[in-house]
């Protein structure tokens, strides 16, 4: 079977450009399975790094994925994992995956990181988490992926859940 090769103009000029900077990459180089029943395939692997890469080169292909790129974080803590934007030609940028919390009243992607965050590092299931605080697990699975806010009932128990840890 012969190795896959990149097919969007946005992805060959990645892997040369990282070619030229002595990185070797593999595209599409593995199948993950989600919670959801659905696959994700990342678009380059950097063995060297153990690291993986999505290319986003649309605001269109960033929302079509978005969800998708959540639940992989989700179901997939430990993987190294990098999204990369290049929607414009001679620009691309590393797309926050933490979000921006200044001292504002915490948004929603805030508490959604840090119970994805609390996640990790107690090494917790999801499932587990939603036991422990009496909410319901598919209501805190869509939440964490970003289908859905919580109603405040829920969201009040997230928050005490962290609070509690």
């Amino acid at each position: 079977m012969q190795p896959k090769k990149p097919r969007h103009s946005r992805e060959i000029a990645f892997l040369r450009e990282m070619k030229d900077k002595g990185t070797t990459l593999i595209y599409e180089p593995r199948v993950f399975y989600l919670s959801s029943g659905s696959t994700y395939t990342p678009d380059f692997y950097d063995p060297e790094e153990d690291k993986y890469y999505e290319l986003i080169s649309t605001r269109q292909r960033w929302q079509q994925c978005k969800d998708k790129l959540r639940l992989f974080q989700v179901d997939y803590p430990d993987i190294n994992f990098e999204i990369i934007a290049k929607y414009k030609k001679k620009k691309s940028y590393v797309l926050p995956i933490k979000p921006k919390t200044d001292g504002a009243p915490i948004s929603l992607d805030a508490i959604r990181y840090r119970v994805i965050e609390h996640l990790n590092e107690s090494g917790m299931r999801a499932s587990s988490f939603a036991k422990e605080n009496d909410i319901n697990q598919p209501t805190l699975h869509r939440f964490l992926v970003g289908q859905t806010a919580p109603n405040v009932k829920n969201l009040n128990k997230i928050l005490n859940g962290l609070r509690d840890s």
